[in-house]
């Protein structure tokens, strides 16, 4: 892992192990997953689940659409935070922390270096790496070259049909 002073520390971790290259929207998201699975004590730094978690709390054009229009058709993701066991305002308060130039809470490494044991272990899980994968699929189809960076309303777009 990168030093604790890193505001970026995961987010590069979940780049490499996703093996895509995003723009600083999609970065930013990233992060906050990363914090949300660190903080709800998940297995990885960024699951299916707290990908989409942080998109609801993202400031981008395309996450602000989705949390925009799960509102106007009283969607609730009350369920989902109750699954990863933390609060919509938890979740805020880590996009906040989240901006460049704000280091993770030291007190947050050990926790995520515990529950995710052996650091071998895949940062991202199966499903969020799909979803991402995916992601830079809907990109190519785009028109983005190969290896190009993807955007979260490519992320979006993977979730919604794919």
């Amino acid at each position: 892992m990168q030093p604790n002073d890193d505001p970026g520390r995961f987010q590069n971790e979940v780049l490499r192990a996703a093996g895509i290259l995003a723009d600083d929207e999609l970065r930013a998201v990233l992060e906050t997953a990363a914090r949300i699975g660190v903080l709800s004590g998940d297995e990885v730094l960024v699951s299916y689940t707290s990908l989409f978690l942080a998109m609801l709390q993202g400031e981008d054009k395309t996450s602000r659409w989705l949390a925009a229009g799960m509102g106007e058709r009283k969607l609730e993701p009350a369920p989902i935070y109750r699954q990863r066991r933390i609060e919509p305002k938890l979740i805020a308060s880590i996009r906040e922390r989240s901006r460049p130039g704000v280091p993770f809470d030291a007190g947050n490494v050990a926790q995520v270096q515990q529950s995710r044991g052996a650091p071998s272990r895949d940062p991202v899980s199966i499903s969020a790496r799909t979803v991402l994968e995916q992601a830079a699929g809907i990109a190519r189809e785009c028109g983005r070259r190969p290896g190009g960076t993807i955007c979260v309303r490519h992320v979006l777009a993977a979730y919604l049909f794919r």
